[in-house]
């Protein structure tokens, strides 16, 4: 009969139970999680956040768009000054908060990534 150890794995927040066998070193059983053969495990939403309370003065993105790391997606218009917001990372648009002319606090979701 193989001897088989057992440990408690997390990774990116979701944990895992894994069984590997002292002999091989081979993994004899995963459960738990989300865990699939094809790939890393779904990433979460990423809530793009505006840091200043203003009214919006454009945004650029739609859901459903594709954006990179750097886009501007929403333009914060704050004591006659334009900030844009950046997408922190590449991904899709899930959603979009906002509107123009919309007043925002500081904080307040802008656009949800995927």
């Amino acid at each position: 009969m193989t001897k088989v150890s057992r440990y408690k794995v997390t990774v990116d927040g979701i944990t895992y139970q894994v069984q590997v066998e002292d002999e091989t070193g081979e993994i004899a059983e995963v459960s738990g999680g989300s865990f699939t053969t094809g790939g890393p495990p779904a990433r979460q939403p990423i809530e793009v956040r505006t840091h200043l309370p203003g009214n919006i003065y454009e945004v650029l993105c739609a859901e459903g768009d594709q954006v990179k790391k750097g886009d501007t997606l929403v333009i914060v218009e704050a004591m006659k000054m334009e900030s844009p917001i950046y997408a922190p990372e590449n991904g899709l648009v899930k959603s979009v908060q906002v509107a123009k002319g919309q007043t925002v606090g500081s904080g307040q979701v802008l656009v949800v990534l995927a």
